[in-house]
Order: C-alpha cells, then structure tokens, then sequence
C-alpha cells in the first residue's frame, strides 16, 4: 500500500474523492480499516452521495440473521493477529455467542494472559490486561447463560449461599421435565428441610416465568399466609438486580397483596 492509505491521509484522500461524483464501500473486509480509500474519502461526499454496495448490504443482512436470532449453540471462530483490532467485535460475541474459538497469532496473547509459556510467539503485551478483562467477561456471560437454562445453576446465581443438595437435582430434573412437556402432573412429598421450600416454591416460579414470561403459575398452599409470603418472595426475586441480568424481559404488575395474583408481562 501507499503510505498515504495507510495512514488515512486526508489530502490525498480529497484527491481521490475529485474523480467520481458518488463513492460506493463496497469492500467489507476492509471496512473496518481506516484507511484512505476506506474511511477518509466518505468525508468528501455528503449522505446523497455516498454509500454501501449490494455487497456490504448482503454481508449485513446475513450477520443480522445470526447475531439477531441466531439458532443455538452459536460459536464464533475470530482469528487475526492482534487483539487491539478485534476489542469491539469481541465485546459483541461475549454478548452473543454460546462459544468464541479465538485462532491466529492473537490466541497467544490470551494464553500468555492466563500464565502459559508462549515462547518467541507473537503477543501483545500491553494487551494482557485486556485479555484477562475480555476472559473474565465470557466467564460471567456464559454463567449468566447457564443460570438462564438450568434450574440448579439458576438457584446458585441468584441465591448465594444455596446449598445444592441430591434431592434438588431430582427435583430440578422433575421441573425440567414439567417446563418442557414430558410430565404433565407431578406430585412432591418430602420434608420442607434443606432448602426444599425454596427450591420449590419461589425459585421454580421465578426461573418458570423467566423462561416463560407469557404463561401463569397458580401456587396453593394448606394456610393463605403461606401463600402471601411465597408469593411476595417469587415478586422480590423477581425484582432484584441478580433476576434482571438473567430476564430483563420479565416484569411484575403492581398488586394489593402478593405477588401470586400479579400479572406478569413483556414490554
């Protein structure tokens, strides 16, 4: 390349910008590139004169259709040899993406982030804090995506301190198997010892409706205070700041008494 491309020089940039009347960026692996021909000649047209090419547009669509509603697990392979020029799409993907495989000669700055011998590989050494910020990031995300799926991993995350014990997996498996249709009518009896009342009823209503915020649970109890104070737990839960990280979407309605007879909603 000419060193003014590079360099994104901007004279000779208006040099180039006097030979068409309308500039077309239609080059979609480089346009992130902000070079001459790439980024500073669109200064030198105004919006009528200026665009994306069918190219760019068809390259849009079909990122929307995988980042927007992507069919899951969604994994994402970057590769490249610098960090520093992928921090904006790796942010995306740790929102996004089930899995991120990181290849190329920027998979060594993460290694060496994480205390492995690399050797004469090429690493970025001012960028290993930002690895470790970048590894921790996908960390929390994919324990808020567990949280999202599994009843067990759900309680852990917004219940510190819950103690899971073997019967919590039986019954997780049971709700698991209700959620999803393979059981229809499931009787539970067992001692309310050991975390059972919880696991059952309000932690099961709350990650039910987070799931299913559309649907309704009816919660029935042998005294009307027992079924106020499960109800009032399921509406706190609920609005805790733990809860909203894993279901934004779910809301409770202002009511006279317990949440039980709330109306839950999407905006």
């Amino acid at each position: 390349f000419l060193k003014q491309e590079e360099k994104g020089d901007a004279a000779w940039a208006e040099e180039l910008s006097r030979l068409g009347e309308f500039f077309i960026n239609d080059a979609f692996g480089a346009a992130h590139r902000e070079h001459a021909t790439t980024a500073t000649i669109a200064r030198f047209f105004d919006r009528q004169h200026k665009g994306f090419g069918l190219l760019m547009d068809a390259e849009l669509i079909n990122a929307g259709k995988v980042l927007d509603n992507p069919e899951r697990p969604l994994t994402a392979i970057v590769g490249g040899a610098k960090v520093s020029d992928k921090i904006a799409l790796l942010e995306n993907l740790i929102g996004t993406c089930d899995h991120i495989i990181i290849g190329g000669g920027m998979a060594y700055t993460f290694w060496k982030a994480q205390g492995k011998i690399i050797g004469n590989s090429l690493c970025e050494e001012d960028r290993l804090p930002l690895a470790l910020e970048l590894l921790d990031k996908s960390a929390e995300h994919k324990a808020r995506n567990k949280a999202r799926t599994d009843m067990i991993e759900f309680a852990k995350y917004v219940y510190p301190g819950f103690k899971v014990g073997p019967h919590h997996r039986k019954l997780a498996k049971i709700f698991q198997d209700v959620i999803e249709g393979r059981k229809k009518r499931v009787i539970i009896n067992i001692a309310p010892r050991m975390g059972k009342s919880e696991f059952s009823s309000y932690l099961f209503p709350a990650y039910f409706l987070g799931n299913y915020p559309e649907k309704k649970i009816i919660m029935g109890t042998h005294t009307a205070g027992l079924s106020e104070d499960f109800g009032r737990r399921v509406r706190n839960l609920i609005d805790s700041d733990e809860y909203k990280e894993l279901f934004p979407g779910t809301l409770v309605a202002d009511d006279q008494k317990a949440a039980g007879y709330s109306l839950l909603h999407q905006p």
